[in-house]
């Protein structure tokens, strides 16, 4: 399988277009033309036991929503993971990932954004599911929640969310903070970089004149997606990720990932969050990553910074060790630390013998000489 993703790179030409002082005002004219016309429809979900699972494929009875899950049948599940993909890409752009924690004993669910993947090119899209829609994208993730709370109770269920799917999961999460048990989020900054206007401007000038004109987005994923030339490579050989996005779905995203930094401050405090951010950037710029961990109400959060990783951290075949290590162990301490708060929920102790669940995170120690880390808080 390979993979793809675009829109983001589209979008920082957009963002810097929109920021000049000559197109300023006519960039907001549209901008509130396309919020006025948004719109968002809702649709029923189901899901039932697959049978077993070697690798990833659509959830049979997943009939109103795309959804891929990896299982690893040999052993006990010990927790849940949702995993959202990054703008244009799919789920499928986690297999690598989600194979390892399969492995380690989890159950990894993705889920197609609206727009994206099955939704845009499978038999999903005659169901209303074609129109990129980041707020019905935030109501399929609350219901896949709710559902795999159902499916697999007793279990920690956590989110990872890569780029605008780390936007999904903090406004999914913001309106209903009982969703998950911690999230792990990749790339999630808020202001796009600035793009050479050479490259930018023919292309946005077309879409101004035709808001719904496709805008081939590969030369900004070939550019700016990665520092790693077989990730480019990968996203846009993709079948099922998009690379052509309209200028009202660019418009639509950009207001979406600059929400970001006001959903933070609606997180509940006592939510365990992760954030992980390319040094190497050229999609969102890493400063905003940061003020936006700073925003988070969260009082279990940290920021590690890959000083040689570019925006697709996660959602590839070429995940750096590094990334995926710190990421299992993450996940392995924080699903001990759940585990231990439910064992005393269950059978409560008193205060001088009680003991704080477990949670030895040191990623600046555990992260290979190759690709050193800077963990903030």
């Amino acid at each position: 399988m390979k993979r793809k993703v675009g829109a983001d790179t589209v979008i920082n030409g957009a963002m810097s277009f929109a920021n000049s002082r000559v197109f300023a005002p006519l960039m907001m004219s549209l901008f509130l033309t396309m919020l006025l016309s948004m719109q968002s429809t809702t649709f029923a979900f189901s899901l039932t036991k697959k049978p077993k699972n070697e690798g990833a494929e659509v959830m049979p009875a997943a009939s109103d929503i795309p959804v891929l899950e990896w299982t690893n049948a040999e052993v006990k599940p010990k927790a849940a993971i949702i995993a959202l993909h990054g703008a244009t890409q799919q789920a499928g752009s986690f297999d690598v990932l989600a194979k390892h924690l399969a492995e380690q004993g989890y159950v990894i669910v993705g889920l197609d954004l609206r727009g994206h993947g099955r939704w845009y090119f499978g038999p999903f899209s005659k169901v209303g599911g074609k129109a990129i829609s980041y707020t019905q994208s935030v109501k399929d993730l609350q219901a896949l929640a709710i559902e795999m709370r159902k499916r697999y109770p007793g279990i920690p269920l956590f989110c990872l969310g890569e780029s605008t799917g780390a936007g999904v999961a903090m406004h999914a999460v913001a309106e209903r903070n009982d969703l998950f048990d911690g999230m792990v989020l990749a790339s999630a900054g808020t202001r796009t970089n600035i793009f050479n206007l050479k490259l930018i401007v023919p292309d946005l000038a077309k879409g101004l004149t035709n808001l719904d004109k496709q805008i081939d987005g590969s030369p900004y994923i070939l550019k700016y997606a990665s520092e790693d030339k077989r990730i480019v490579n990968e996203m846009v050989a993709d079948p099922l990720s998009r690379s052509f996005l309209s200028a009202k779905e660019i418009l639509k995203t950009l207001w979406f990932i600059n929400s970001m930094q006001g959903v933070a401050r609606k997180l509940p405090s006592q939510l365990p969050i992760l954030l992980l951010q390319g040094g190497l950037d050229h999609i969102v710029s890493p400063a905003t990553a940061e003020a936006l961990m700073r925003n988070m109400s969260s009082d279990d959060k940290r920021m590690v910074v890959f000083p040689d990783s570019g925006h697709v951290m996660l959602g590839t075949s070429y995940i750096k060790e590094p990334i995926m290590n710190l990421v299992t162990k993450w996940f392995n301490d924080e699903t001990v630390a759940v585990n231990v708060k439910i064992e005393m929920a269950k059978n409560p102790i008193t205060p001088n013998h009680a003991e704080a669940p477990h949670k030895a995170l040191n990623p600046t120690a555990m992260l290979n000489q190759q690709q050193p880390a800077t963990a903030l808080r």
